[in-house]
């Protein structure tokens, strides 16, 4: 049956020229899967916001959508409110009660759901969520996971059909994002619950979907099954095939022939044969030895109320001029905290900071740095016009200039923070969740920059769940657990030994190529092979 019915769908965003999408047409089926993909500024967030008219941004649309055969944009509001569900990027944005059992209940009390029909579907929301031992928590004092996963938990308590999904897990760490995405598979296989995701990392969501639509400058690339959108990717988006599972993207490069892996599980199947065998271990290059410190942090405690728990709990490490160092650690753990500490935002109760020169802190939330009605204004508020306009040309910017920030697509605005950050001319860098946001291509070229400003001298802290980067940027890493640095040294050794903190090739070949973390490591070791 069909349910969503797009046909020759373009939107334009309220003074803007050029259009958001353009001519969109493609149907879904009820109980679809459906997958969003393509580069940021893609046309992703506006398409699934049409979806939802209550959240419909100003602009000219043209072309139509049928929901269930109804045009949407005459479809009762409260039919829509029941039975369209929104989840969001940022789940602070979207949660509004201060308990969890207070944020179960009000999308079903808005819609006069009776108390005894209430009781019951909270009941069953709650224990198929997980939930029955955090009701009577605050919202605030949840985890970044726990918060998304309440997020859709409160979204389906309204029995929706159809769920919109705007990069979930985007501020999520591995962990979290596994168990988001475990919720969101049982969700469509058990209830058969229409699904339309809009996500960049592609490595756990791309086995789960049944369709994947590709939209690149707004335009249609293409809607097929994953296995025909792998090949046609492969063969004729060469580019976007750097964001597709380690998988297919690693079977294709070492001359795997016949049916694409698309998953660990396939993958680790199909690399089995390809090597034949166990291999020798990887060895990895050894990075250079830093020469100067930047920033020497000495045990530090922090903790936001006086009586509160200590966030930080007698943290020391050093930061070292032209060194990447990324920090990981699961939702919760006081990895933002130790960056505004780091950066003077916040104050320590116990400790020593020093650092040599400026640092500059560019929040999770991009949104935070914009306080003018233009990109190209914010701009200003840091450098010159003329480095602004050098830096806009640099980060593929100057299109964008005359737009309101918060028009812009999530890896948008956080190019637009970069570049706001680096007008200031830091001598170090801290960056928090630089990648959410970002396609496989963007993060390639933001990844270079990085480097490149590495290499200038400059000192980056790296704060992110994305552990693919992380493995593949930086030369050391450091990992935050409870409060404390459990362990300080090279990416290489961290990620071959870990299981669930780990890269997708690294889980792929354990046991079969040992020490593998990233797909250079890979290549390499098969280039070694085959010149003996």
């Amino acid at each position: 049956m069909e349910l969503l019915s797009v046909d020759k769908l373009s939107f334009t965003y309220a003074g803007q020229d050029r259009a958001a999408i353009k001519d969109l047409s493609f149907t879904v089926e009820e109980g679809d899967f459906v997958l969003l993909c393509g580069p940021s500024g893609g046309g992703k967030s506006t398409l699934l916001k049409l979806l939802k008219p209550s959240l419909t941004p100003e602009g000219t649309r043209t072309g139509s959508v049928r929901y269930g055969g109804v045009p949407l944009d005459q479809l009762p509001r409260r039919q829509e409110a029941a039975q369209i569900g929104f989840v969001l990027q940022d789940p602070d944005s979207q949660l509004c009660a201060d308990t969890v059992w207070q944020e179960l209940c009000f999308q079903a009390e808005s819609l006069g759901m009776p108390p005894d029909r209430m009781g019951v579907r909270m009941a069953e929301t709650a224990d198929f969520f997980g939930l029955e031992d955090k009701l009577h928590r605050g919202t605030a004092d949840l985890s970044g996971g726990e918060k998304q996963l309440l997020s859709l938990a409160a979204v389906m308590a309204s029995g929706p059909r159809v769920l919109l999904l705007d990069e979930p897990t985007s501020q999520l760490d591995p962990v979290a994002a596994g168990e988001f995405l475990t919720a969101l598979r049982r969700l469509h296989e058990e209830l058969g619950l229409t699904i339309l995701l809009s996500e960049h990392r592609l490595e756990e969501a791309y086995g789960l979907c049944d369709k994947v639509l590709y939209l690149k400058e707004g335009r249609q690339g293409l809607y097929l099954p994953p296995a025909q959108a792998t090949a046609e990717f492969l063969e004729k988006e060469p580019a976007f095939s750097v964001c597709l599972p380690a998988a297919a993207r690693l079977y294709g490069a070492l001359g795997g022939t016949g049916e694409i892996p698309l998953s660990v599980r396939q993958g680790r199947a199909a690399m089995r044969k390809l090597w034949n065998g166990p291999q020798p271990p990887v060895s990895h290059p050894t990075p250079p030895e830093p020469d100067e410190e930047a920033l020497t942090c000495k045990d530090v405690w922090f903790r936001y109320e006086r009586q509160g728990r200590d966030v930080l709990r007698g943290v020391s490490l050093r930061l070292f001029r032209g060194q990447i160092t990324a920090l990981l650690g699961g939702n919760g753990a006081g990895k933002s905290t130790l960056g505004a500490v780091l950066c003077g935002v916040k104050k320590p109760y116990r400790g020593k900071i020093r650092s040599k020169g400026r640092t500059v802190l560019l929040p999770q939330d991009p949104k935070s740095l914009f306080f003018k009605a233009t990109l190209w204004e914010n701009l200003l508020l840091c450098g010159s016009g003329e480095e602004a306009r050098q830096l806009a040309q640099q980060l593929a910017l100057t299109p964008l200039l005359d737009r309101h920030p918060y028009d812009l697509s999530g890896g948008q605005q956080q190019k637009a923070a970069l570049a706001m950050a680096l007008l200031r001319r830091p001598d170090m860098l801290v960056l928090d969740e630089p990648t959410k946001g970002l396609d496989g291509m963007a993060k390639q070229e933001f990844a270079q920059r990085l480097k490149d400003l590495a290499d200038s001298g400059m000192s980056i802290l790296l704060i992110s769940h994305d552990v693919e980067f992380c493995a593949e940027l930086s030369c050391r890493c450091l990992m935050l657990f409870d409060g404390k640095i459990v362990f300080d040294g090279r990416g290489a050794a961290l990620f071959a030994d870990n299981r669930f903190y780990t890269t997708a090739a690294a889980r792929m070949l354990r046991g079969i190529l040992p020490g593998a973390v990233t797909r250079a490591d890979v290549l390499r070791a098969w280039g070694a092979r085959h010149e003996e």
